[in-house]
């Protein structure tokens, strides 16, 4: 930075700063005058209205300062609407860093409103608990306060409060998943305003909540609606946001063909406003689509420009992501070496992220290591230098020996040097050799740390498995820092796949061929189109066989698999199992499908695998699982845990929640096995419809 550029910049600051004090300063003269004037309250409050806009966004201490002011002013007058409406306002600017106080405030508010008897004060004072509870959060109290704003409400007949109160309450259902309340919410403020069914807001937020429950055809009307009344307006970023939202219908009824073309309108005015987060979600979009239909040299190419743009904003955590699914694209695509090179990006990331401050952390240690080695340097020379000096003095009485006896002690003090210097050079190998030891240790753990967050790249993500099973566990605990069982998630069309599979071996060994077994099941969607379990466990075996065969050895390694597939459109529910079985409960019996006795690799006699189709039923749970639960060792005896203890376990806590379950079997499998060494990695998936 040069001298005239840093004059220009402090010159520039400390003109924003005198213009800060100033405009302060007037504010607290503004303020001050305005409570000192002789003017009615209403007047007063008005002004410092006025006020307090001029502080939000840019001060809010002072802000709240000024809604301060006006609660308090508010309070010396008997109109409760006056004193209400004050308060509202004090409460809401308080919620989010004073909680306690802003209840508080909406407390007084409802006293107040009581006291008025004013209903339509009422229903709003019980609608801002409701609100602030939401915030704190507090759901059960959120419930509490909407119902009676919702009865209070009702009961006055006030078309405003009315409409008000169905707003809030809508929103609040919505983001709990209570769909049905939210639409109910929505049509009876049609029929209290009429004029909302040509509102392209109102019918938007219809389509919202009938794409939520998966009612596409009603989600498509409603959504065209909105976007035909909002191209009459013509509302460039109401068009945008309806566009991107609609294109979501067509695509989840397989008419990718029709969501392409509305996400690209939309993304169209998003480069026209450079609205930055607006290009992002919509390249998003048409990565997912193209990425849905196999087109991988799309879904790159979108996926590319979202990268770039979170670069330009220095969205790490944004990037970590991406990257990782740029490098399973190029995998999916063939290209090794590129998605190789992706996935460390992705890793490097979350190591500079996760890191950040270890490296000034070991400096400062690195830099303490020295300052001890140097005095201890010191100290060493120091008594070096006082060995030589008692040397010396004993040199001088030993004058006077006779000659034979000063060469015995010659001799004897050669020969204790030679012993001494050859114990030496036997330490100094020693701990070389220590060195070498921990350096190859340090090595391969950090290989197989490593391997483990490859590994890891190929697993589901959980936020990917809740967004289309609401209720799931998934128990995964490996026997080593990586592992041969995995877990497997899909989406193909209208079905959604999962699986719980045992590749041969665990460790590093077993992580390889888990790398195989899971790219083959990718293969069987994506490059296949196969959607029938059975033979999608067919065609896994065979791209299993391929690709062992490529070595010159005789590789018999493969996997044992569970496979669920649900088809929420159509009801239906299908399973195949390469030697594990699958459980499932339905009205309180556990039952089970016994899986074909082959494994996916190479057998003798192998036949094809069986879909068996199940009963849709809902609040039925199934579970998937590898055998390394029922093969530990542990409890009393030392004995395993077995299949019976197993399925006794899931029967007697099916009625809990899945993370309930969760629990349990992990409290299970870490109390039976005890102190003594887990003997296989261990995969349980709950899955309740």
């Amino acid at each position: 930075m040069t001298v005239k550029y840093f004059s220009s910049f402090a010159l520039r600051i400390t003109l924003l700063m005198i213009f800060l004090f100033y405009s302060l300063l007037i504010s607290s003269q503004n303020i001050k005058s305005i409570l000192n004037s002789k003017s009615e309250i209403r007047i007063k409050l008005t002004q410092l209205e006025a006020v307090s806009l001029r502080f939000t966004g840019t001060n809010l201490d002072s802000a709240k300062y000024v809604a301060r002011l006006m609660d308090s002013l508010a309070e010396t007058t008997t109109d409760y609407k006056l004193q209400s409406d004050y308060k509202w306002n004090y409460a809401v600017m308080l919620v989010f860093s004073k909680p306690d106080q802003a209840l508080q405030k909406a407390y007084d508010n409802l006293q107040i409103s009581n006291k008025s008897g004013d209903c339509k004060l009422i229903a709003k004072a019980n609608l801002l608990l409701a609100k602030l509870n939401w915030y704190i959060p507090n759901q059960g109290k959120v419930f509490e306060y909407y119902d009676k704003a919702i009865a209070i409400a009702e009961k006055c007949n006030d078309k405003e409060t009315l409409l008000l109160v169905y707003s809030y309450s809508g929103m609040f259902y919505f983001n709990t998943q209570q769909y049905n309340k939210n639409k109910e919410f929505l049509f009876k403020m049609e029929k209290i305003d009429s004029t909302l069914r040509k509102d392209a807001g109102h019918n938007s937020d219809i389509g919202d909540i009938f794409r939520a429950m998966n009612a596409l055809d009603s989600a498509d009307f409603y959504y065209m609606k909105a976007i035909k009344l909002i191209e009459e307006k013509k509302d460039s970023l109401g068009m945008m946001g309806l566009y991107y939202n609609y294109s979501l219908i067509p695509r989840a009824k397989g008419n990718f063909k029709l969501a392409i073309e509305y996400c690209k309108k939309g993304l169209l005015i998003a480069k026209k406003l450079n609205d930055l987060k607006a290009i992002i979600n919509g390249n998003k979009q048409l990565f997912d689509t193209y990425s849905e239909i196999g087109d991988l040299v799309n879904a790159k190419k979108h996926l590319l420009i979202v990268i770039n743009k979170n670069e330009e904003r220095n969205c790490l955590d944004c990037l970590i992501g991406e990257y990782r699914r740029l490098s399973e694209i190029c995998f999916a695509g063939k290209s090794y070496e590129d998605s190789y090179t992706y996935l460390l990006k992705s890793v490097s990331l979350f190591e500079s992220k996760n890191n950040s401050g270890t490296n000034a952390n070991l400096a400062k240690v690195e830099e303490g290591n020295l300052k001890k080695q140097k005095q201890l340097e010191i100290n060493l020379i120091n008594q070096q230098k006082e060995a030589e000096k008692r040397i010396k003095n004993i040199s001088f009485i030993a004058l006077g020996i006779s000659f034979i006896l000063i060469i015995g002690i010659i001799f004897s003090l050669v020969k204790i040097k030679k012993s001494k210097k050859l114990l030496q050079i036997q330490q100094v190998e020693t701990e070389k050799q220590k060195h070498l030891v921990e350096e190859k240790q340090k090595e391969i753990i950090d290989s197989i740390t490593y391997a483990k967050r490859l590994q890891d790249a190929i697993l589901p993500r959980q936020e990917f498995v809740n967004s289309h099973l609401k209720n799931n566990f998934i128990y995964y605990q490996p026997k080593d820092i990586v592992a041969g069982d995995f877990y497997w998630a899909e989406k193909f069309e209208d079905l959604f796949f999962i699986a719980a599979a045992d590749s041969t071996g665990h460790g590093v060994p077993g992580a390889m061929v888990s790398v195989v077994c899971s790219n083959a099941l990718n293969r069987t969607l994506k490059e296949f189109k196969l959607s029938t379990t059975g033979e999608i466990l067919d065609k896994t075996r065979e791209l299993v066989i391929e690709t062992f065969e490529k070595s010159s050895s005789d590789v018999k390694d493969g996997m044992d698999i569970s496979l669920l597939c649900i088809d929420y459109k159509n009801k239906n529910i299908f399973w195949s199992g390469a030697n594990n079985p699958l459980w499932y409960i339905q009205d309180g019996e556990l039952k089970e499908i016994k899986a074909d006795k082959q494994p996916i690799g190479k057998t003798d006699n192998p036949k094809s695998f069986t879909t068996h189709q199940i009963q849709y039923k809902e609040n039925s749970t199934f579970y998937l699982f590898t055998d390394g639960l029922a093969d530990q060792f542990g409890g009393p005896n030392g004995k395993k845990f077995k299949y019976k203890q197993f399925s006794d376990l899931l029967l007697k806590n099916s009625s809990l929640s899945q993370e309930q379950q969760y629990d349990l079997i992990g409290k299970a499998f870490l109390d039976w096995k005890g102190t003594l060494e887990q003997v296989d990695d261990v995969c349980v998936i709950g899955i309740k419809i």
